[in-house]
């Protein structure tokens, strides 16, 4: 049995799932600029993946490198705009793809990145839940391009309240070992 073409009230549903998985870095106090228009600490992500002397990363450099990251995934709101005015079922799943590319692209910076020992299992799990997303976004585009966009919110939905889950936990353990991402 074929599926319907996405509705607009579809396509809006998942706008709304799609925009709180791209917020949840900023309330996972995982990326993102300080409050208060904070002077900018980042760095270029083309830096080098490890500490100058050729090493693990200082802490310092770990940091600036993450925030570098993960920022991304907070300026995605150019690409949720579009997904709004979706009007086609391809329209909308453009839009996913374009989230999944920045997804990817968060996750293939973290893996290049040589943490400093003392994180390097949170960073594994920062990884690992960076190439989840990234996954779910390939599914939920593969689902709206089968004519199945209830069925792709569905799966976003579940995956990011995981990522969102994850990035809370992670960042209270990097936090109780002094490292920050604000």
């Amino acid at each position: 049995m074929s599926r319907a073409p996405a509705t607009a009230g579809r396509l809006s549903r998942l706008f709304v799932l799609l925009l709180l998985v791209a917020g949840l870095a900023l309330i996972a106090g995982c990326g993102g600029e300080e409050e208060g228009g904070g002077e900018d600490t980042t760095t270029a992500t083309e830096s080098t993946s490890t500490s100058e002397d050729g090493g693990a990363a200082t802490k310092d450099e770990y940091e600036a490198r993450v925030r570098d990251a993960l920022v991304a995934v907070t300026e995605t709101r150019a690409t949720l705009d579009e997904i709004t005015d979706a009007k086609t079922a391809d329209d909308l799943a453009a839009g996913v793809a374009e989230l999944r590319g920045t997804y990817s692209d968060v996750a293939d910076d973290l893996r290049a990145l040589t943490p400093p020992e003392e994180v390097a299992d949170l960073h594994t799990r920062l990884v690992d839940a960076s190439d989840e997303i990234a996954q779910a976004a390939t599914d939920t585009e593969e689902s709206i391009r089968g004519g199945d966009a209830d069925s792709g919110g569905s799966m976003f939905k579940k995956a990011g309240n995981k990522y969102g889950a994850t990035l809370t936990e992670l960042g209270e353990e990097f936090s109780a070992r002094g490292y920050e991402f604000r």
